[in-house]
């Protein structure tokens, strides 16, 4: 138990521990049980026949968003047309912070990557039985959009952004940063 807890015991209600980083993920679960999307798309006015022109449409807004952002902040929008994973020595996050070191970015945005990447999404399907459309949950592959910046709590975030419905969206924080920003009771040092 931290000295903090030790002082403020009767007025801590929990505590959320993590080795390296809090990831919180969302999306909108309305849209997932069977019938859930269609009746979105029926409420919206949109017919099955001009799901991927409508789908379209709210992607491009969801792109242009990310495109003003990088411009309104003076920061690079870079799409990556090649693979960037840890793994291949050369991550997102990696880049995220030869940016960041090489303009000396201390708080805001850092920079917005694009790239393409598996997703679970919904696509139109003519069901041979009954002859009608219908629409369906598959993996597919869009554009994911990475906003990395600078915050002046947690420091170094990003937050993911699916382009194609269902625009999930994935919020990183480093917890040991974001420890090391916070916390008066952890060794600076250390």
């Amino acid at each position: 138990m931290s000295a903090f807890e030790m002082v403020h015991q009767d007025a801590v209600v929990g505590k959320l521990v993590g080795f390296d980083r809090l990831i919180f993920k969302g999306h909108l679960t309305r849209f997932y049980p069977p019938g859930g999307m269609k009746a979105f798309l029926d409420r919206q006015g949109v017919l099955l026949k001009d799901f991927g022109t409508w789908a379209k449409r709210l992607s491009d807004q969801v792109k242009a968003h990310a495109q003003a952002a990088a411009a309104e902040a003076g920061r690079p929008y870079l799409y990556l047309a090649e693979t960037h994973t840890k793994a291949r020595g050369n991550g997102k996050e990696d880049l995220a912070r030869q940016i960041m070191a090489r303009d000396h970015v201390v708080a805001g945005l850092i920079c917005v990557l694009a790239a393409v990447e598996p997703c679970g999404s919904f696509d139109i399907f003519r069901n041979k039985q009954t002859n009608r459309l219908e629409i369906i949950r598959r993996r597919r592959k869009c554009l994911h959009y990475y906003w990395y910046f600078v915050h002046p709590d947690p420091g170094f975030c990003h937050v993911r952004v699916q382009e194609w419905l269902p625009f999930e969206v994935q919020v990183w924080v480093n917890g040991k940063e974001a420890a090391l920003l916070t916390d008066p009771w952890v060794d600076q040092a250390a």
